[in-house]
């Protein structure tokens, strides 16, 4: 897990012996963040910037996996309130919030 600071490349080394044919990476919250509990994980596929792009970008090779992410103020993503089932949009507060990657070989 590594925190997120816009504008930063953060690199995990995954310990595989190739490229990995899979990675995915999720925002895992470390603390209640709104109607996020503590440990929810969001796929960044799922999140975009307050410009409504994709807020960071993935790549890998045989010994790391490096996330590229531009400087921007928001991370916005939809989530729905139970009664009654409404989808809204909702601002992420980013010190609540770490990266996590998973690789398969």
């Amino acid at each position: 897990l590594d925190t997120y600071y816009a504008g930063n490349s953060i690199t995990f080394n995954h310990g595989l012996t190739t490229t990995p044919s899979l990675v995915k990476v999720v925002l895992k919250a470390n603390v209640i963040d709104g109607q996020f509990a503590a440990d929810d994980e969001l796929d960044v596929n799922s999140c975009y910037n307050n410009n409504n792009r994709p807020f960071c970008s993935i790549k890998s090779n045989t010994s790391q996996i490096k996330i590229v992410t531009s400087a921007f103020t928001t991370i916005t993503t939809y989530n729905t309130t139970y009664s009654p089932s409404t989808v809204a949009t909702v601002n992420l507060t980013l010190s609540r919030w770490n990266f996590k990657v998973y690789a398969w070989k």
